[in-house]
């Protein structure tokens, strides 16, 4: 994994479809990081498929640290959006069943 970034890490201007900085922004706030984190670590998951794949169906084979790190990272994703969304019923519902035992 790439080390954190900070005010002395490489700096890259892009430019961004209409449209996309928004859903980075969504997406960052559904995994409560920064517009900036979150870019990064799409980045970076998006290099190790890439390695994962030309190991698969070309010349080197990923490392097992590699293949296990994306591993864990696609199971972490999809535990925060189950979570996120769990979170954002309880919000919906008014508490969930806490708030309707407080009611009765």
């Amino acid at each position: 994994m790439t080390s954190t970034t900070g005010r002395d890490s490489d700096k890259f201007m892009l430019r961004l479809p209409e449209g996309m900085r928004e859903r980075l922004k969504d997406l960052a706030k559904e995994n409560n990081r920064s517009l900036n984190a979150q870019i990064v670590y799409m980045l970076q998951f998006a290099i190790e498929e890439t390695e994962i794949a030309a190991g698969a169906y070309g010349s080197e084979k990923p490392s097992k640290k590699a293949f296990l790190r994306n591993e864990v990272r696609k199971a972490k994703s999809i535990l925060e959006h189950i979570l996120s969304d769990y979170e954002k019923e309880l919000l919906d519902d008014g508490g969930g069943e806490d708030a309707d035992r407080k009611k009765r």
